[in-house]
C-alpha cells in the first residue's frame, strides 16, 4: 500500500490543481497497482469509485479549501472498521500446491 500511496502523492501532491494527473489515468493506475500486487482484476468499476472519491478529496481540498470530503471519508473508514463487515473473495484460479499426489 505505500508504493500505491506515494504513487498517488507524486501526481497529487498540492502543488497543482488539476493535479498532474487526470482522473481517468488514475483509475488505470489504481487497476494495474491490484493487477501486479495482487493478481486480480477489478470488475466492480471499484478502481472508478476510488478515483472519484480521491479527486474530489483533492478538488476540495486544494482547489475549494474544503476538507468537508476528506471528514466524511474518514469518519466513515472508521465506522465501518468498528464493524464486522463480510469479505467476499472471488477466484477463478485453482491451486493444486496441497495436493497429495
Amino acid at each position: 500500500a505505500d508504493i500505491l500511496r506515494e504513487s498517488i502523492y507524486q501526481y497529487m501532491d498540492g502543488s497543482s490543481y488539476p493535479p498532474k494527473i487526470d482522473i481517468s489515468d488514475l483509475e488505470d493506475a489504481l487497476a494495474i497497482y491490484m493487477e501486479e500486487e495482487f493478481s486480480i482484476q477489478l470488475e466492480d468499476q471499484s478502481e472508478r469509485q476510488l478515483a472519484q472519491v480521491l479527486w474530489e478529496m483533492y478538488e476540495g481540498c486544494f482547489a475549494k479549501g474544503d476538507p468537508t470530503k476528506c471528514r466524511e471519508v474518514v469518519t466513515t473508514a472508521q465506522q465501518n472498521l468498528s464493524q464486522s463487515l463480510p469479505i467476499n473473495v472471488q477466484s477463478s484460479e485453482h491451486d493444486d500446491d496441497d495436493d497429495d499426489d
